[in-house]
């Protein structure tokens, strides 16, 4: 396999993976661990879309195609690559709200990795209204990952479930 289809195909794969990414955590509600992690994970993904529709210009250009056809791909592929960074910076400014981590309520006994905590979702300074507070069961999957999963802390086990003191 030559290098361009190299290219070709890992740019194509990162795109499906950078664009999927926002429509599966609508059903699936895996998160970063810590904002830092996330923050970096949209910056690469910020950069490396616009990337990525470039370098698959790769497997666009074709040896028997003609001149005019190699520039109306190069020109295609650029007006999409800046239409995307276009869209990429909106959506920024669209997510303004973001969900934080307050206090640990509750520690699993035997699974260290289980926390029940309140969370606070609101909108900063783009929203006059305090933050909506609710109570999450926190799944630490890696170091990387958790799995937060709202709880009703009134049907807890005492004898599963550790109450940490304010």
């Amino acid at each position: 396999m030559s290098l361009k289809k190299i290219i070709f195909f890992i740019s194509i794969g990162l795109i499906i993976f950078w664009v999927s990414t926002p429509i599966i955590s609508l059903f699936i509600p895996l998160e970063f661990s810590n904002k830092e992690l996330e923050s970096t994970f949209e910056q690469i993904r910020f950069y490396g879309i616009p990337i990525s529709i470039l370098l698959a210009l790769c497997g666009f250009i074709k040896t028997n195609d003609s001149n005019a056809i190699i520039i109306g791909k190069i020109v295609t592929t650029i007006i999409i690559s800046v239409l995307s960074i276009f869209f990429l910076f909106i959506s920024i400014f669209a997510n303004m709200c973001d969900t934080t981590t307050g206090k640990i309520l509750f520690e699993n006994r035997q699974n260290e990795n289980l926390k029940i905590v309140e969370r606070e979702y609101g909108c900063g300074a783009t929203d006059s209204e305090p933050p909506n507070v609710s109570i999450y069961k926190i799944r630490q999957l890696t170091k990387y990952f958790i799995y937060p999963t709202k709880i009703d802390t009134n049907d807890l086990d005492k004898n599963e479930w550790e109450k940490i003191n304010d």
